[in-house]
């Protein structure tokens, strides 16, 4: 397709948009000029796209104003291609309003717009945010129908919705006859086994794997810890230390860990985690604040944990509840 250079300026704008009201400014200049009209879906598409990119790299979770002009983008595409029905309906995931996503879904298949890989994601993930596991199993069925279900993007989008809706046999099933599955296959069941409290099959799970990152040994260490199997949080988190994965642990298990050893009482190893942070030069943020603050708050050594609480500046709610906390029974 040739484009005039008023269509290539136009899309250059849209790809140094930072607001949107520089995308309604870009959107009123090809009306203006002429460029825009329901048969060029490319450049319709195109400021769609970037209403899309806008609402999640701004983290906008819900915006009448955003949704109804990304609306009225997409109404006036003449002839919309499955790119446009995705881009929209990830645009109405984005702004909280799934149930509009699962409708245009819907539209789509009534108009013969064929679904494509990119399509599926987006209505499963609606069909978790309505809590619809009709949906979800119909879409199911749709995906190995269309033979989908090859797809990794795809078949991990189902056994996180699976788990979510506390789907599990469902989820179990389907995770055993696929062979194609990777570490986020993984990671989805081993979150939603330690959510509904199997941490046999979790740990199960957890040791077959032969890749682990951060969020594969994180998402258990938090689950023995917010159970209280906190010897158990312990003992993993020096696994990881000690493991040939050359993965790291992230501020998820760190804060878990402190949780536990703040638990047990056991300050000699929460002294050897706060000396890893150190060493390590981790970033404290709020979250790993209050757990030093908590660990040493209840472990009787209240000046170290108002040193650490005065030391910096992320304290939130939380923290500052662990040092009243730690006061009110050492102080």
């Amino acid at each position: 397709m040739i484009m005039s250079m008023t269509e290539q300026f136009l899309l250059r704008s849209l790809k140094h948009c930072k607001t949107f009201s520089q995308v309604h400014q870009a959107h009123a200049h090809g009306i203006t000029t002429g460029i825009l009209n329901p048969r060029n879906c490319f450049v319709l598409s195109n400021i769609l796209s970037t209403v899309a990119h806008l609402s999640a790299a701004m983290n906008v979770t819900a915006s009448s104003g955003v949704l109804n002009y990304a609306l009225s983008v997409f109404d006036h595409i003449e002839s919309p291609t499955s790119f446009s029905y995705n881009t929209m309906m990830r645009v109405q995931i984005l702004l909280s309003s799934p149930a509009s996503a699962i409708c245009l879904f819907t539209q789509m298949r009534r108009v013969s717009i064929p679904p494509d890989f990119h399509t599926y994601p987006f209505a499963i993930k609606a069909s978790g945010l309505l809590h619809a596991p009709l949906i979800a199993a119909t879409l199911h069925s749709e995906i190995l129908k269309f033979g989908f279900i090859s797809d990794i993007y795809v078949l991990n989008s189902i056994l996180h919705v699976y788990a979510k809706l506390n789907r599990l046999s469902d989820a179990s099933s389907l995770f055993a006859y696929n062979d194609h599955k990777d570490v986020v296959s993984y990671n989805t069941m081993i979150d939603g086994l330690v959510k509904a409290g199997d941490f046999e099959q979790a740990r199960a799970l957890f040791d077959k794997m032969t890749i682990r990152d951060e969020v594969s040994w994180g998402t258990l260490i938090a689950g023995y810890a917010h159970m209280n199997y906190c010897q158990e949080a312990i003992d993993l988190f020096k696994s990881l230390l000690h493991s040939s994965y050359g993965t790291s642990p992230d501020n998820v298990a760190l804060v878990s860990v402190l949780s536990a050893c703040a638990k047990l009482g056991d300050l000699e190893q929460g002294r050897e985690i706060h000396n890893y942070i150190l060493q390590k030069k981790i970033r404290v943020d709020s979250f790993l604040l209050t757990g030093l603050v908590d660990l040493y708050a209840k472990s009787g050594c209240i000046e170290i944990a108002i040193n650490i609480f005065e030391s910096s500046s992320e304290k939130n709610l939380f923290t500052w509840n662990a040092l009243l906390v730690g006061l009110a029974i050492h102080g």
